[in-house]
């Protein structure tokens, strides 16, 4: 008799992991992946708004929105009352001034 067909060989699920079931299989993508063979990139933007001319941008794993120049947090909702400050790393309502034009 023939030997067994392996469903997951070769490996049909790009990007995850496969597992056999009976002559099928089923895939398990990592969190910046969907679909049946983990292919199709998940748009972590597609539910979320970034405020003030904020916009949203996917992240390997998560969403960010890169904010305008006076606007900070993660959705962009703070506004700054210093002139010419830039922020980074508002992921976590947390952030960093970079640049502050002596002001």
């Amino acid at each position: 008799t023939a030997p067994p067909i392996n469903p997951c060989d070769p490996e049909p699920c790009n990007r995850g992991n496969c597992t056999a079931v009976g002559d099928n299989f089923t895939c398990e993508c990592p969190p910046a992946y969907t679909g049946l063979n983990c292919s199709t990139p998940v748009d972590f933007c597609s539910q979320v708004v970034c405020a003030n001319s904020g916009v949203c941008k996917n992240d390997t794993s998560t969403y960010f929105c890169q904010c305008e120049s006076n606007f900070f947090g993660e959705l962009c909702l703070f506004e700054s009352t210093r002139s010419n400050t830039f922020f980074e790393d508002c992921a976590n309502e947390t952030c960093q001034v970079i640049f502050n034009a002596g002001h």
